[in-house]
């Protein structure tokens, strides 16, 4: 190993350590190595001699109160975090999976009780119907736009400092709103399918 090498591994070894001691460090170890070098022994021998970089690291780390395997623990917190977050995201999935599936078969039991078969011209009137409520629904967030910015404009007038967690609290407000909205065009256009008829 090179002494740019060694100087660079333990500089990342190092790197929890505050800037300016890493670099008092980095200094040290590279006038010892120089100083080996000076009194005639090769630049690999030198870096040899001064010892192994992970093995100094966490001398180095203990003497400046640092746990030397902060590095092992942060990589097994990070490998939990990311293993329950797997685990959550597939709960998520199999649970609208199993959430979606309920409705369709409610939505065909349904069809079936009121007599309504399945044909191409059923197929597109869903479809029409799917593509006019996006429109719908499109052309109804316009003036909750309006209202959003507005609201979020006026409160950036009057209310400073506050304004950027009101602001967010607005944005949100009218977020709710317009998926209320949206949820009552829906129903509006397919409540018929979800509904059983009175016979």
């Amino acid at each position: 190993m090179t002494k740019k090498q060694f100087l660079n591994k333990l500089e990342k070894e190092l790197n929890i350590l505050d800037e300016h001691e890493v670099k008092d460090i980095i200094n040290e170890y590279n006038d010892i190595i120089e100083e080996k070098i000076k009194h005639g022994q090769k630049e690999k021998d030198a870096v040899a001699e001064v010892g192994d970089v992970e093995s100094l690291a966490k001398d180095i780390l203990s003497a400046y109160k640092v746990n030397p395997n902060y590095k092992k623990r942060e990589g097994d917190e990070f490998t939990q975090s990311a293993k329950k977050l797997g685990e959550d995201f597939d709960s998520f999935i199999k649970k609208g999976a199993e959430k979606a599936t309920k409705i369709t078969q409610n939505v065909v039991d349904t069809m079936r009780e009121n007599n309504q078969e399945l044909t191409i011209d059923f197929i597109f009137e869903l479809l029409f119907k799917a593509i006019a409520a996006l429109i719908i629904m499109a052309i109804a967030s316009l003036p909750f736009m309006l209202i959003r910015e507005l609201g979020t404009s006026i409160l950036g007038m009057i209310i400073y400092p506050l304004d950027s967690i009101l602001g967010f609290c607005w944005t949100v407000i009218v977020g709710i709103l317009y998926v209320v909205c949206c949820a009552f065009i829906f129903l509006a256009m397919f409540k018929q399918y979800f509904t059983k008829s009175q016979s």
